[in-house]
């Protein structure tokens, strides 16, 4: 349909082309009726086709709804562009009282090429519309603003969340030290009290008990759950059997498949017939568990032995494929039990995982009770079985029971090393004197000291302002406490009454109090960060973004937006029913601040909105390249159009100026009619300068210095030729200017439809940005090359320029100054736009300095 247009079409095209030159050969009233009879007929013939695209269109409109579409819009485009009336004129300028050839040739060219766009909307689709491209490529910025807004006050709102999660950590970390200096404090006193009595020895071989039996009561809750993982594994090593086996079923249906000969056939047959056993024994296993997976399983073998036993039997295409049907079907009973024992298995992995995960806090809170009363190997044990319990939980919840079952038998391991640590501790305090007892125990406190020190100056370092400053003074107590702790356990390992050691032991209550309340003060300053009131107004804040982030998705996913844009309009939704739960989390504060999981769950949920909204701002920047590419195109094909039209219009200057010159050189004069001619033709060259100008305009916006440079001069010589038709001066000079301006529109032009053919094609990535950011029209390499053509063919005319004068003697010629003169300026503005394509292109440090060390002013 398409290449059967354009046939019916082109000869018209020919006829319209063929108008001008009868319109230059016929100098003559009977020539002109002519060429307008000719206009007439080519009008009605042009009817003819305007009728036959609508009949045309309704034929193939059930079939070919595009090819119809595209032939009604070349229809419509005909009305747009007033071909029919423009023939009109044509007829009307050849056959009015004075024919005006001129004015008839310039019109019938422009018909010509408005005829050419109505062919080439038939052979190829078109151009986007530029003003809808514009527009999209507007909208489409205005949304990219907007999520640029929208990301950095979502980055705004979680930087807030994170300072209130991280004073949120670092009040459970203030909660845990005010704490440990209370029970520091409480076994302080004791030892002051009462340095060398058996009850402060029943009271640590007391805790050691304490710590004995929880470590048994962790020790038993681990086994029990590594008794229940045990037949998860079983049960999994099971499945990875039958999926063995499924993978062997699929390959002797395969190789049925590809098998050319009946030993193959047999051979497959025996491979299933011993297959069908093993299939049958887990079937046995399964029934009294699982009836369901043992039957599907039966049902599985039972195929294979009917597959075995039709190859055993018969080899005719009918049995092929009976067996392969049976390999199929047991393959899918294969495949359904499987996925129902992983269906079974599901609920018990969850409720495994959840015990475990409990267990492993158990486990960690044991260890925080044991902390600094207890050996380091004990401590190291506990530390390690909480670990080992954390990954046993993990893999559970991956619905996995090897790895979580290695993971709980480590985890008994370092139990037990604990225990039998522990109870080596209890039993050696036992055996010691009252005042050893006391000795250690004083070293214990003020090794815990010397500890807690240390961590509150590490929390210190990681605070801000009041909170920051009161953990310091806090930690320095604590360093002080650790000192006078140090100076009793050596008055206690004198074994004598010492008066020294509990003045040591009350001064260090004394630094353990200051230490407290410098503690009480920084949990006060957090608590007063995280109060409700905040938290409701950073909610807020969220309510706002997220408000707008729906109004962008809803912009975003309208029905005329591209698939790519509704994908970020998707993800921008996302984002906002991520930011909904952010805000709802922080509106619901219903626990102790520093135990409420709200704020942290706040935090997550806006790293995710974060994420999704700057996935969108992707997806919408290659939008944004690709309508900007679309503009670049249709800016392209625009100035081609216009230098299309210029080049049209300036051939028939040419022609005219040389024909003027023809009639001159024969009359020796000039007559009135070419008088008249030539002042015409300078009008419209007058118009062409003026359309150039636009042009270079455009040209000037986009930052083409070298396109632009071409048609600055391309301009200055037609308004030259204005001035000197307007003489009138129809001779070689003017001619020799026609000529260059001729040349250079062609060679701008070729330009263009070379950038266009190549955007057109896909064959280079866009153009990189220019000084403002935004993609440039035209790459700097396509300038650089198109100014080294130039240079060259500038270097080809003065060679041959001064080998012409070398042949006269070395005497150039009136027109030969001329030349040179024009010459000599366009070498000199061709240096300029080369600078300034250096300006753009290399940063002002980059740019080379001259031999004086500097760079050389541009003149």
């Amino acid at each position: 349909m398409r290449t059967g247009i354009p046939v019916f079409i082109l000869p018209f095209i020919l006829l319209g082309t063929a108008i001008p030159a009868a319109a230059l050969s016929l100098q003559s009233d009977e020539g002109y009726e002519l060429v307008a009879e000719q206009q007439r007929m080519l009008r009605e013939r042009l009817d003819a086709i305007q009728s036959k695209l609508l009949d045309l269109a309704t034929e193939i409109e059930e079939k070919q709804p595009e090819e119809a579409r595209r032939l009604r819009e070349a229809r419509d485009l005909l009305d747009k562009l007033q071909v029919q009336p423009e023939m009109e004129e044509v007829v009307r300028l050849l056959t009015a009282d004075r024919a005006d050839d001129i004015g008839a040739r310039l019109k019938t060219d422009a018909v010509v090429r408005k005829l050419i766009e109505v062919l080439a909307l038939l052979e190829a689709e078109p151009e986007p519309e530029e003003q809808d491209v514009a527009a999209e490529l507007e909208r489409l910025r205005a949304d990219m603003a907007a999520l640029d807004d929208l990301i950095e006050r979502e980055r705004g709102i979680l930087g807030q969340t994170t300072s209130l999660h991280q004073a949120q950590k670092n009040l459970r970390k203030i909660e845990e030290a005010i704490r440990r200096v209370r029970e520091l404090s409480r076994a302080e006193a004791d030892l002051k009290d009462q340095p060398a009595s058996p009850r402060q020895a029943g009271g640590q071989s007391e805790q050691l008990g304490s710590l004995i039996d929880q470590v048994e009561d962790l020790l038993e809750e681990e086994k029990a759950i590594a008794a229940r993982t045990q037949p998860l594994r079983q049960t999994e090593a099971e499945a990875r059997d039958l999926e063995t086996i499924q993978r062997a079923v699929e390959a002797l249906r395969e190789r049925l498949g590809e098998s050319g000969s009946e030993l193959e056939r047999k051979e497959i047959g025996g491979e299933a017939s011993e297959l069908a056993p093993k299939l049958r024994e887990r079937a046995s296993r399964a029934e009294e568990g699982t009836p369901s997976r043992a039957q599907k399983l039966g049902e599985a073998a039972k195929a294979l032995e009917t597959a075995a036993a039709t190859l055993e039997r018969t080899q005719d295409a009918d049995s092929i494929e009976e067996a392969s049907n049976a390999f199929q079907d047991a393959e899918s009973r294969i495949a359904e039990a499987i996925e129902e024992a992983a269906e079974e298995r599901a609920p018990d992995f969850g409720r495994l995982a959840r015990k475990q995960q409990g267990l492993a806090l158990k486990a960690e809170r044991v260890r925080d009770t044991a902390r600094g009363a207890v050996s380091e190997e004990a401590e190291s044990a506990l530390q390690e079985a909480a670990e080992m319990m954390k990954d046993a939980a993990a893999g559970l919840r991956d619905e996995q029971a090897e790895a979580p079952s290695r993971s709980e038998k480590e985890a008994i391991e370092a139990l037990e090393r604990a225990k039998s640590s522990l109870e080596e501790q209890r039993d050696a305090l036992a055996n010691r004197s009252a005042e050893e007892r006391a000795s250690d125990r004083q070293e214990e406190l003020r090794s815990q000291a010397e500890e807690l020190a240390e961590e509150l100056a590490q929390m210190a370092g990681s605070m801000p302002g009041r909170d920051g400053e009161k953990t310091e003074e806090a930690s320095d107590r604590m360093r002080q406490a650790d000192q006078k702790m140090r100076d009793a356990a050596k008055e206690l390992r004198k074994r004598l009454p010492s008066l020294e050691a509990q003045e040591a032991q009350a001064e260090a209550l004394e630094q353990l109090a200051e230490a407290r309340e410098a503690l009480e003060q920084a949990k006060a300053e957090l608590e007063k960060e995280l109060a409700r009131e905040n938290l409701e107004k950073l909610a807020r804040e969220q309510e706002d973004v997220r408000a707008e982030t729906e109004k962008l998705s809803g912009s975003l996913g309208e029905k005329d937006r591209s698939g790519r844009e509704r994908d970020a309009g998707d993800r921008v939704q996302g984002a906002a029913q991520k930011m909904e739960e952010s805000e709802q989390r922080l509106d619901s504060q219903d626990q102790p601040a520093s135990d409420d999981p709200n704020v942290e769950i706040a935090q997550v949920r806006q790293e995710e909105a974060l994420e999704e909204l700057e996935k969108a701002r992707e997806e919408l920047k290659e939008t944004r390249a690709q309508y900007e590419e679309a503009k670049q195109r249709q800016e392209l094909f625009n100035l081609q159009e216009a230098l299309d039209e210029m080049i049209t219009v300036q051939a028939t200057i040419n022609q005219f100026t040389i024909q003027i010159e023809a009639n001159r050189e024969r009359n020796k004069v000039y007559s009135r009619a070419d008088r008249i001619r030539a002042r015409e033709l300078s009008a419209e060259q007058g118009k062409q300068r003026d359309k150039a100008k636009a042009v270079e305009g455009k040209l000037v916006e986009d930052g083409i210095h070298v396109y632009a440079f071409v048609m600055q001069g391309t301009r200055a010589d037609m308004a030259a030729v204005a001035k000197r038709l307007e003489v009138p001066d129809t001779g070689a000079f003017t001619q020799q200017i026609e000529v260059e301006i001729q040349t250079s529109l062609d060679e701008l032009r070729e330009a263009l439809q070379r950038e266009l053919r190549t955007r057109r094609q896909g064959g280079a990535q866009p153009p990189p940005p220019g000084p403002q950011g935004a993609p440039r029209l035209i790459p700097v390499v396509a300038e650089m090359k198109m100014l080294r053509r130039m240079q060259e063919k500038l270097k080809k005319r003065t060679r041959d320029l001064d080998s012409a004068i070398k042949l006269k003697d070395g005497q150039a010629s009136r027109l030969q100054n001329r030349l040179i003169r024009r010459l000599a300026r366009s070498q000199g503005n061709m240096r300029g736009v080369f600078e300034d394509m250096v300006e753009e292109v290399l940063p002002e440090e980059e740019i080379p300095e001259g031999e004086e060390g500097g760079k050389e002013e541009k003149k």
